[in-house]
């Protein structure tokens, strides 16, 4: 098998943004690769905004999530009580998903998950998806 043919093929095909897809690897009738979108994890970024106030937490979450790929998630750590509310909006106003949010010894996370690009406006596509309290 020659992984110079192999690797840019399967590069180029984790690249493209496909609702599902799997492929499979064959060398002699034995499969080499096979991975399902289901399988897929998408990648999460951890921003540390704790000691800012408002707005800044939610001006520095917007700017992380501009540079990431659709479906990625941003966990978000601040310290300021006003940024309950402000995600909240945020995600509302922005099409983004508040996965999840806790508080745990004054510090408040939030799992937001990128929208797909592009949104239709006025679509509740990528909106509203488990949100509320994480117990734990």
């Amino acid at each position: 098998m020659r992984h110079d043919h192999v690797m840019p093929q399967l590069s180029a095909m984790l690249k493209r943004q496909c609702c599902l897809f799997s492929w499979s690897l064959w060398q002699g009738g034995l499969v080499l690769l096979d991975r399902r979108a289901e399988n897929y994890v998408m990648a999460e970024t951890v921003l540390d905004v704790r000691g800012l106030s408002c707005p800044l937490p939610v001006l520095r979450a917007n700017r992380a999530l501009r540079g990431m790929a659709a479906g990625d998630r941003l966990r978000v750590q601040a310290t300021d009580r006003a940024s309950v509310a402000d995600f909240h909006a945020f995600c509302r106003e922005t099409g983004h998903a508040l996965v999840a949010w806790s508080e745990e010894g004054g510090v408040f996370s939030f799992v937001i998950r990128r929208r797909g690009d592009p949104f239709p406006s006025g679509s509740s596509t990528d909106r509203g998806e488990g949100q509320g309290t994480v117990s734990g």
